[in-house]
């Protein structure tokens, strides 16, 4: 399944946006983690399209995950959904059946916590862009991480942040019940959207409201 979003800056919000030292970000939406993990940043231009698909790919970073700390992938595996997977501690390989069909998992059968997740190819503007971590958890020797592919997708704006930073999702303002400005440390995180697509919503488009510094639904 292949997805589409068209966002839209006017000359103004170019201004805003770049006189904050910000990026329109890019993120997969994990309202139940510690941390959203910046997937794509771009400057800002009036017309962006970024597109993507629904293939997955589990990874394992020798990284330890904390707060913008950047998570490289040093090991990745195409995945599918119902299977299960383990880290030998140098790659990873299949290992039979999930416990769901709705789930991927991973096993990490290595000597040390590994931080690991899933990560998808997006491309902007038809450039496509290098694999970019979606998730992020960490997992201890032995663990079991169960991991919920979405096709749910964050777009916002923010400055101080990187390609594959891990942001405490407390710094996410109007998406997290506990967001607190005093602790969001470099990262500055505007508002964000949520967009849900589908088979039959699988092309959205969003504009950028200079007034509000948000990103509204326009179709």
């Amino acid at each position: 399944m292949n997805f589409l979003l068209n966002i839209s800056v006017d000359n103004d919000g170019i201004k805003t946006i770049n006189a904050a030292g910000g990026s329109i970000a890019i993120l997969v939406p994990q309202a139940s983690s510690y941390y959203q993990v910046v997937a794509v940043l771009i400057s800002p231009l009036n017309s962006i399209q970024v597109s993507w698909t629904d293939a997955l790919t589990v990874y394992t970073s020798s990284t330890q995950l904390s707060t913008d700390q950047v998570v490289p992938i040093n090991s990745s595996e195409t995945a599918y959904l119902g299977l299960a997977y383990a880290f030998n501690g140098t790659m990873i390989s299949a290992a039979g059946q999930a416990g769901a069909q709705s789930i991927v998992q991973l096993t990490n059968e290595s000597q040390d916590t590994v931080t690991t997740g899933l990560a998808n190819v997006f491309t902007v503007n038809s450039q496509a862009q290098s694999p970019a971590v979606t998730t992020a958890s960490s997992l201890m020797v032995q663990g079991l991480a169960t991991l919920w592919p979405t096709n749910d997708i964050m777009v916002t704006v923010m400055s101080g942040a990187a390609v594959g930073m891990a942001v405490p999702t407390y710094a996410f303002p109007q998406f997290s019940a506990i967001y607190d400005k005093r602790l969001t440390g470099q990262v500055t995180v505007q508002p964000p959207i949520v967009l849900s697509f589908s088979a039959s919503n699988a092309t959205q488009s969003v504009k950028f409201d200079n007034t509000t510094g948000q990103f509204q639904l326009t179709s």
